[in-house]
């Protein structure tokens, strides 16, 4: 089930910034960011799971390798309106 939205904060620098904790799936599981500005998603990952070593993102495409308890920031460029998924 989809927990609620949790909106990015934006930094001086004009980047919109979301923790994303990893632990038996994301949390949040849902980000709403504003569209034109770029996103830094810092992913705490919590766990050593196989089946949380990386996340796939539908627009732009990107597949990254998270951690094993560790921290892994990725950068997404500012996007237009609309829905990026990621898994």
């Amino acid at each position: 089930m989809l927990g609620r939205a949790t909106p990015a904060q934006v930094d001086a620098e004009g980047h919109q910034i979301v923790d994303v904790t990893v632990h038996g799936g994301y949390h949040p599981d849902r980000i709403v960011a504003r569209a034109g500005l770029p996103l830094r998603l810092v992913f705490r990952r919590d766990e050593d799971d196989a089946c949380s070593e990386r996340v796939v993102f539908s627009s732009p495409r990107l597949d990254r390798r998270l951690a094993a308890t560790a921290t892994t920031t990725i950068e997404l460029p500012a996007q237009p309106a609309g829905h990026v998924r990621f898994t």
